[in-house]
């Protein structure tokens, strides 16, 4: 029972007692052919999911250095398209989440969006792709208090429109495109504010 925690790849290959293991998960895509090839052989019985928190191959087509790409790309004819994704996939560091995808049973997005886009860039992986999205037990938290603070959250802001963003604060998450983009929507409800 319980959590443990490892420093690297190898202590889990050689730390974990895997015959009592029931299914192997990971969320790490970025691992070498060696330390795969040691999970695998280690734990050839157990069920093995990957949860797929972000796909690397979308994520370089979306980085702002390749915006030139992007804008190519996003008008190409599907051949072209496809051509494209597999020239990206042979980039070292895409291809270790591919190494990750081979090994894996099961892959796991937390939603019907990413299931989609995975099939996309990986249509012979799209039989592994599950829509698994993560709930949350409302029953868990203290919802008296959360409305409690976002109703003075709301009386803070004003009545304006509230534009709120949830999410990582990275340049690929196009936090910036949004914040250009807002400005150019504050004229038309000139109280809106953007709340990120």
């Amino acid at each position: 029972g319980g959590t443990r925690h490892f420093q690297n790849v190898g202590e889990v290959v050689n730390g974990i007692d895997w015959v009592n293991l029931a299914v192997l998960h990971n969320a790490a895509c970025t691992m070498s052919k060696t330390e795969l090839d040691g999970i695998e052989q280690r734990n050839s019985h157990l069920p093995h999911l990957y949860t797929a928190h972000s796909l690397l191959v979308h994520e370089a087509i979306n980085h702002p250095k390749y915006r030139e790409f992007k804008a190519h790309f996003d008008v190409a004819p599907e051949r072209e398209k496809r051509r494209s994704i597999e020239t990206l996939r042979k980039d070292k560091f895409v291809q270790s989440q591919d190494r990750t995808l081979e090994h894996a049973g099961a892959v796991l997005h937390m939603t019907s969006y990413g299931s989609g886009l995975f099939g996309f860039y990986y249509p012979e992986y799209a039989d592994k792709s599950i829509a698994l999205p993560h709930g949350t037990d409302f029953a868990k938290h203290d919802t008296q208090n959360a409305r409690q603070r976002a109703l003075a959250l709301r009386r803070e802001l004003g009545n304006g429109k509230v534009v709120l963003y949830t999410g990582r604060v990275l340049q690929e998450k196009g936090v910036g495109d949004l914040v250009d983009a807002f400005q150019l929507v504050k004229s038309t409800p000139p109280d809106a504010k953007l709340l990120i």
